[in-house]
C-alpha cells in the first residue's frame, strides 16, 4: 500500500494467507461453481494449462493491485460513466 505522499508499508487488509484462502475456496474447492478461479489442470490434454494458470494469477494479482492494494481499499472502483460521466457513486 503507499500513502498519500508515495511511501509504501504493508498492506494491513491484502496478505497472501488471504489470498491462499481465497484460491483454496475458488480454485480449489470450487464453492461457487459459476466462478471458479482457473489456476491449471493436471490433464495430458492440456500441457500448458499450469502457465496459462500462471498467467491468470499474475492478471488477477495486477488487476488487483491497481484497483485496491496499492491504496489499501476495500472498495472496487466503478468505471459505468452514465451520461458521460463518472457515475456519483464512485
Amino acid at each position: 500500500a503507499k500513502t498519500a505522499s508515495g511511501i509504501t508499508y504493508p498492506s494491513t487488509r491484502y496478505t497472501f494467507e488471504g489470498l491462499l484462502n481465497g484460491l483454496q475456496i475458488m480454485a480449489i474447492d470450487k464453492a461457487l461453481p459459476l466462478y471458479v478461479f482457473y489456476l491449471g489442470e493436471e490433464d495430458d490434454k492440456y500441457p500448458n494449462s499450469f502457465a496459462y494458470g500462471a498467467v491468470n494469477l499474475a492478471a488477477f494479482l495486477a488487476n488487483a493491485m491497481v484497483l485496491a492494494i496499492q491504496s489499501d481499499a476495500c472498495d472496487e472502483h466503478n468505471w459505468q460513466e452514465v451520461a458521460g460521466r463518472d457515475g456519483i457513486f464512485n
